[in-house]
């Protein structure tokens, strides 16, 4: 059954996994903005650091993490 593990260390994602995982919530994590005019840069930014983050986590379920700088 996938999500069931036998021992604690199965649990523990792979560094790479980790690293992906990490650079996915970093580039999420924008402040909201701070006036009405920079709503659409926000909007704009979070939609691209969106497809940018589903892309990698697609890679990373695919067995193909990409390369984290």
């Amino acid at each position: 059954m996938e999500g069931s593990y036998n021992t604690p260390e199965e649990a523990v994602p792979s560094s790479a996994v980790r690293d992906v995982v990490r650079a996915v919530l970093e580039a999420l994590g924008i402040p909201h903005s701070a006036t009405v005019g920079d709503r659409e840069a926000h909007d704009r930014i979070s939609g691209e650091r969106a497809m940018h983050a589903a892309l990698a986590l697609r890679s990373t379920l695919d067995g193909c993490p990409l390369e984290i700088e």
